[in-house]
Order: structure tokens, then sequence, then C-alpha cells
């Protein structure tokens, strides 16, 4: 069991399914919802080939399925390193090239520009996008997830 499970089975058995885990202006997770969400997000970044110390760069607004996609990567063995929705095509470029990913998230409107970047540095990562490989039934509406300005996670360890 690694720690991304540990948390998650002590949350829930502490607080139970129903409890808030994650609290936002736009949505609120319960450790329920977030247990199912990082499973499913680790079977896709699996699925996606996700391998043991494999870099996963994630480009994608303040949202609850930000730290679901966080504990994702770590329940799946790998690293996740979080890049600034504000960064250049150029910064992007160089910053992709330093952190060679295997696999990097964006939000729809960040697509474009990684994909750009991606072709120029790392050829060889893949290239999600959250809305369509990691929320499948959402395809083409957008997701219930929103940017958020305030944000937290409940800790429920006692």
């Amino acid at each position: 069991m690694n720690a991304v499970e540990y948390s998650l089975l002590h949350g829930l058995a502490v607080a139970g399914t129903g409890a808030p885990a994650v609290v936002s202006a736009g949505e609120t997770l319960t450790y329920g919802a977030l247990t199912a969400r990082v499973g499913r997000f680790t079977a896709a970044l699996r699925a996606a080939g996700l391998g043991p110390r494999d870099r996963v760069v994630m480009q994608m607004l303040d949202t609850p399925d930000l730290v679901a996609l966080h504990l994702a990567v770590l329940a799946a063995g790998g690293v996740s390193v979080p890049i600034s929705t504000r960064a250049s095509a150029d910064e992007l470029e160089r910053t992709l090239a330093i952190i060679e990913p295997a696999i990097m998230v964006v939000d729809g409107e960040f697509a474009e520009v990684a994909a750009g970047s991606i072709g120029a540095a790392t050829p060889r990562t893949n290239l999600m996008l959250r809305e369509r490989e990691l929320l499948p039934g959402r395809h083409g509406r957008r997701s219930r997830s929103r940017p958020i300005r305030e944000s937290r996670v409940i800790p429920h360890f006692g």
C-alpha cells in the first residue's frame, strides 16, 4: 500500500465516503468521489504508458481534478510536475526539454501550445487532454470542475 492509498483509505475509514475531501468554490469532492476519480485517473495514466518514476507534467487550471491527478500520478508510481498555466511557448519548450516527461496532461485551452512545445522539445511525450482522456463521458462538454481561487484539502487524520 502506498501513501496515496493509505491516505484515501484512512480518510474513508475515519470520515466516511460522504465526507468532504476537497472543497472549492465550484465543486466539492467527497472522499468516495475523490477515491473513484483517483482510480480512474490512475488507470488512464497506466493505459497511456506511465511507468515507475516517469514524470507527468500537469498544465491545468486550479480545480479538484488537479488534486486528483496529482494523487493518481503518485499512486501509479510517477512523479507529478505542475507547470504554470502562464508559461509562454518558449518557457514551456525549455522546461519540457529539461523534464523529459512521459506524459503531459493539459486542459483544452493549453493543448495547442503544449502540442507545439512537445513536438519541438520532447517528441516522445504522450499529450493527454484532461477533458477527453481523463473524464470519459464528458467529452465535448466542459468539465464540472471549474477554476477556483481558493480550495483546500481537508485532512481527517486523527
